[in-house]
């Protein structure tokens, strides 16, 4: 046998001497980098036929292993094989089919009585030149007869990067894919080649155009509930990057939309030669089903092809299944255009003479990791690389001409959800001005069209709801009616409602070996399944192939009627007809005229762009930045900003400040809007390149022969995206981060006034979260908190090594590099601080850290370095607003060893006598796209590059330095949010069994130690409820509390209550400049800023820099007491004194 990853082979061994040969697959590529040993069973029948067959031509693809580690593509397509196909040699009686380019021979399955032919292929390789072209004819090879009874790789995919599976715990499954992967699988009835030709289903799987594959549907089901009366075929085509690059180079020298063209090409192949299975091709009918989400929407691109003139037509009737329709951009738009351009500026061919011919010589590699990244970084609920108006296969955009009633096929039938739009609406922080939601969703909609939108759903219930709405309707259920009026008198429309009727619930309706449906009950699956199957023979659902218990099925056109499928209260099938909502019809014509885009996103087919209209550069199109992801959103302030536009209301001057720092000089820019001077991009150490990666920090050459301006926010340093971002990056966002790069040790400086201050003043150092895979300094605005300090401090916000720049572990690292990279820096510029601050006016003996989320767990780590005994030491006080504390492993821990051997296995450095050596030379673009991957297929929640115990820095765990009281620093100021956990739990598909969670959040648990901790939370609340507690209070909540013991007399505790008192939600708060907070009373931003401020300026937050509503702040020491920030149901500020909750505390221990 043979290990494949990524065309990359392990040696094949069969000890010939075994009946049943085992595998031992060292799964180098598990994007945690776990190397585990699976031991997998190899059939002897399927090694026979290997030496004893005729070898298929396939069969060095089909034979590789290729191991995919994208866990959560199994969650959404439930990718499980059918147990009835067993291997083994081809005997005489299955029949063979000739293509005429290959021979085929299929594989009977007595259990379902279904012969598959599996991995046929239909078109050639779409490689190297063949890259974004339309297919092309497979070259012949039928000298020999293939054995189709092995499930075809998977085209490509993409993640979403929010996995319910641990990947750092031992799996062993695996999705094969490859690009070369324009194959599809045929099954008919019996053993034998149907005499009488049957109607042709073709189903398109779904995925969301950036993933699935035909292996994850079982035909033995469909073909079961068509009571063997059809022949079915499922098709691949090509995904993502790979099947839906836009733009006007590749209309220029390629082919447009790919992947439709894929699927276009496999209808064809169809009309040719389905009729050598036995079915005819005159009555095919195409269904999509939208549950990985669009393979309908594909459905729906094939009925308005051509404006409805596909010649010769390639099928009779259409079945949508929540129909899916995003906005469909023009090929040459500005956001198909930057698209284009990113990926060209990511594959490194910017300079080349010809972008596309540059891309096509990418290393396959390189190209999926740009995929990866940019896919992961989409809007929640929405998707990158979709179809566009291309100009010829697609001429206009959909609803124009479903307008026409310009389509192919003759009968329609389509059914919708009840609740389309819930699973792409972030439930847990949902954007609640639904304008800007509006805006958001439809990025090139202007604030007139997004509020006219909000509008239409003011009064239909809370924001989320109307959220909810807008994307259900706007996106699948109104392009299933513009559908139903196309088709006039042919149509017939259903709606899903067995609760929870979200999208894709009814997948496992029609496909049960993908698991049981929610409502078991025989009758109503009879129903529901031979509507479809009807539909598929006859071309009208009321022609049932055995007689069910659904009603007469009107045309939709008879009254716009549809049929409703449900269940009673008591459990019983409930299907019956019902008219059409006339609101939700009128919300759907409304929004035909809303939908239209810009008008300066006009097609542009009569040439080429004049040079006035170049494209939008792609950081303003797809920011790598903190607030393109959902669960690091939360670490990040709420609605992230952008200062590095130029300085508005600051000015430069020969009077603005000269400091000259030995290695450099900086001039700053005065800020009279805010009375303060900025020194903006302060480089604190070289460029951490080359020979310096995974290097502690080291002193920048000297650069001191000119002055430099101090004027521009610096670039963050390489970021990691966990891929359901809360705002959408398709937007043209003028203040979007620039690109990130790896020379990023850079801090800024901020003083009050327009001179050095005279009288040194405190120090306040701000560490920013982002899971230590995001974030930057440009994200805040400094003039915050020199304002709510009244001017009485000078602040510094510095940057640091992210993810595997500044995290990579492993004993390799401790050899030949430094561990903790990140940290170092930090404490770099602590160090720095205390050299130079003072000529900005700080006293470097009263300096503060304060860090929210992972810069809150910087802090800590700052605390308990060298076991408390920093010399000389950095800080006098600390605050942590959610210190982050996940697991921290030994440094050469299995976990942290394993995802280094990732990391060399992804960079092909393997092989390499010196790995880190290696790694050291490899591109940084490189670098930074498989550190998307690799955080992107992390656990739902969790970051994967984080501080380790280093033997140097950090000398034994936090937790046992806190317990021995080993601190750095002499007084705590600590606040935690409510709802810590919350955002971090998957509220949408919870993992219910609560061991099973434990076990998964923390890998190295044995079943002991999760049944120990499920146990303490077994009484509070549901288990979603105590999920959400165990991750907030053992990652946030109880390490705060572990902080306030080490401190014993000298620390003050916190609670943020203002709902939804969820994590990240207090960081507005403290910057309300970053956006407006949800409760913006005065008395209480003045009170709860205060004591941080006061803390600071004077490390007890009850001295006042001005007087506030607060009460007297117990030290925490004082009966375990702590402030809460709160307000009441009158929307008035409740900030009192309480005692921590006891059963808390001994959770905690």
């Amino acid at each position: 046998m043979m290990l494949v990853r990524r065309g990359k082979d392990i040696e094949s061994r069969t000890p010939p001497s075994r009946t049943a040969s085992y595998v031992i697959l060292e799964h180098a590529s598990l994007s945690n980098g776990l190397t585990q040993r699976l031991r997998t069973n190899t059939s002897p029948q399927k090694y026979k036929y290997h030496r004893e067959c005729a070898r298929p031509a396939e069969f060095l693809r089909s034979s590789a292993i290729m191991t995919n580690f994208r866990f959560h593509v199994f969650v959404l397509l439930s990718s499980m094989l059918p147990n009835s196909i067993r291997y083994a040699c081809a005997n005489n009686d299955t029949p063979v089919i000739d293509l005429g380019y290959a021979k085929y021979q299929g594989e009977f399955d007595s259990a379902s009585n279904v012969t598959n032919y599996l991995g046929v292929r239909y078109a050639a390789p779409p490689t190297g030149d063949l890259r974004w072209r339309a297919p092309q004819t497979p070259i012949v090879n039928s000298s020999v007869v293939q054995l189709a009874n092995e499930q075809p790789p998977a085209c490509l995919q993409a993640p979403e990067g929010t996995s319910n599976t641990n990947p750092l715990e031992k799996r062993a499954n695996s999705i094969d894919e490859s690009e070369d992967c324009l194959f599809l699988n045929v099954y008919i009835p019996g053993d034998a080649i149907p005499t009488k030709s049957l109607p042709t289903l073709i189903w398109i799987h779904g995925g969301g155009y950036i993933e699935g594959n035909a292996a994850s549907f079982t035909g033995s089901d469909v073909m079961r509930e068509a009571h063997n009366e059809i022949i079915l075929v499922i098709i691949q085509y090509r995904l993502g990057i790979f099947g839906f690059l836009p733009g006007s180079e590749v209309k220029k020298n390629g082919d447009l939309n790919a992947g439709l063209l894929d699927q276009d090409f496999a209808l064809r192949w169809v009309q040719t030669h389905i009729s050598k299975f036995g079915g005819d091709p005159s009555k095919v009918t195409i269904w999509g089903e939208s549950a990985g989400m669009l393979s309908a929407g594909s459905v729906l691109q094939h009925i308005v092809a051509h404006d409805g003139e596909t010649s010769p037509q390639l099928f009779r009737g259409a079945i949508t299944s929540s129909t899916y329709l995003p906005p469909q951009y023009f090929y040459n738009d500005t956001i198909p255009e930057s698209l284009f351009s990113e990926v060209v500026s990511q594959a490194s061919c910017s300079s080349a003479n010809d972008s596309l011919t540059c891309l096509r010589g990418v290393n396959i590699t390189t190209l999926e990791s740009i995929n990866t990244r940019l896919n992961v970084e989409g809007f929640f609920g929405t998707f990158v690389f979709v179809p566009v108006v291309d100009g010829t296969f697609i001429k206009q955009r959909p609803t124009e001409v479903l307008k026409q009633q310009k389509v192919n096929g003759k009968a329609l039938l389509s059914i919708t959800n009840s609740n389309e739009g819930n699973i792409f609406v972030n439930q847990t922080d949902p954007i609640t001005n639904v304008s800007l939601y509006a805006g958001t969703l439809f990025p090139t909609f202007g604030s007139q069209q997004a509020q006219e939108i909000a509008q239409l759903y003011k009064d239909l219930g809370t924001p989320l709801q109307q959220d909810n709405l807008i994307m259900g309707e706007s996106i699948f259920v109104c392009p299933t009616y513009y559908l139903l009026k196309a088709f006039a008198n042919n149509g017939w429309k259903g709606e899903f409602a067995v609760p929870p009727a979200t999208h894709g619930s009814d997948l496992v309706y029609y496909w049960t070996s993908q698991g049981t449906p929610a409502f078991n009950n025989t009758a109503f699956l009879d129903a529901f399944q031979e509507i479809f199957m009807a539909f598929v023979i006859s071309q009208d659902p009321n022609d049932n192939i055995a007689p069910t218990l659904t009603p007469h099925w009107n045309l939709y056109s008879q009254g716009e009627t549809e049929m409703v499928f449900n269940r009673t209260v008591n459990g019983q099938p409930d299907v019956r007809v019902n008219s059409t909502d006339q609101s939700l019809l009128e919300r759907c014509n409304e929004q035909l005229s809303v939908r239209p885009l810009r008008s300066d996103h006009k097609p542009h087919f009569l040439g080429p762009r004049s040079q006035c209209e170049k494209p939008m550069h792609s950081r303003h199109i797809i920011p790598t930045s903190p607030y393109t992801t959902l669960l690091v959103f939360a670490l990040l302030p709420s609605a992230v900003i952008s200062l590095s536009a130029p300085l508005h209301g600051r000015t430069l001057n020969d009077n603005t400040s000269v400091v000259d720092l030995g290695y450099a000089r900086y001039r700053g820019v005065f800020d009279s809007v805010n009375n303060l001077t900025n020194f903006l991009g302060i480089r604190y150490a070289a460029p951490p390149t080359g020979d310096l990666r995974w290097r502690a920090p080291q002193t920048p050459a000297q650069n001191s022969s000119v002055v430099q301006l101090a004027d521009t926010q610096p670039l963050p340093c390489f970021q990691a995206v966990t891929g359901a971002a809360p705002t959408n990056p398709l937007e043209a966002r003028a203040s979007a981060p620039g690109n990130p790069i790896e020379d990023c040790l850079f801090l800024n400086v901020y003083y009050p006034g327009d001179t050095v201050p005279v009288e040194p003043l405190p120090t306040l150092v701000w560490i920013h979260g982002g899971g230590y895979i995001m974030g930057g300094a440009d994200q805040y605005p400094g003039s915050d908190l020199i304002r709510e300090a009244d001017n009485k401090i000078v602040l510094v916000i510095i940057q640091y090594r992210l993810g595997l720049f500044g995290f990579l572990a492993g004993s390799k690292v401790k050899e030949n590099g430094d561990l903790n990279a990140g940290l170092l820096d930090q404490d770099f510029a602590l160090r720095w601080v205390q050299t130079h601050i003072s000529k900005f006016g700080g006293d470097p003996s009263k300096v503060t850290i304060w860090g929210e989320s992972a810069g809150a767990g910087s802090v800590l780590q700052h605390i308990v370095a060298q076991d408390g005994q920093t010399n000389p030491q950095l800080f006098r006080g600390a605050i942590t607003s959610s210190t982050f504390l996940p697991s921290q492993y030994i440094f050469n821990d299995s976990i942290p060893e394993m995802l280094y051997s990732e990391v060399v296995s992804q960079t092909e450095c393997s092989s390499a006598a010196d790995s880190l050596a290696c790694l050291r030379e490899v591109d940084a673009a490189v670098l930074g796209v498989l550190n998307n991957n690799i955080n992107a297929d992390g656990f739902f929640g969790t970051f994967l590059f984080v501080p380790v115990v280093d033997g140097t820095f950090i000398t034994q765990r936090p937790t046992e330095a806190l317990k021995q009281g080993k601190v750095n620093g002499k007084a705590l100021l600590s606040i935690t949010n409510s709802n810590e956990g919350d955002i971090f739990v998957n509220a949408l598909n919870p993992i219910t069994n609560v061991s099973l969670y434990a076990s998964t959040l923390f890998p190295e648990f044995g079943w002991q130690q999760a049944n120990e901790t499920a146990e303490l939370y077994a009484n509070l609340g549901t288990p979603l409820q105590q999920d959400q507690l165990i991750m907030g209070e053992s990652i946030f909540i109880c390490p705060t509390y572990y902080l306030m013991e080490a401190f014993g007399n000298d620390a003050w505790k916190g609670e943020f209550a203002v709902p939804p008192a969820t994590h990240g939600a207090d960081v507005e708060y403290y910057f309300p400049s970053i956006g407006v907070p949800p409760f913006p009373n005065p008395n209480f931003l003045a009170a709860f800023q205060g004591g941080f401020l006061s803390f600071v300026v004077s490390q007890n937050p009850n001295d006042k820099i001005d007087a506030t509503i607060t009460p007297s702040w117990d030290l925490y020491s004082n009966g375990n007491t702590e402030m809460i920030f709160n307000r009441t149901a009158g929307y008035q500020p409740d900030i009192h004194a309480d005692n921590t909750d006891t059963s808390l505390l001994q959770r905690c221990k």
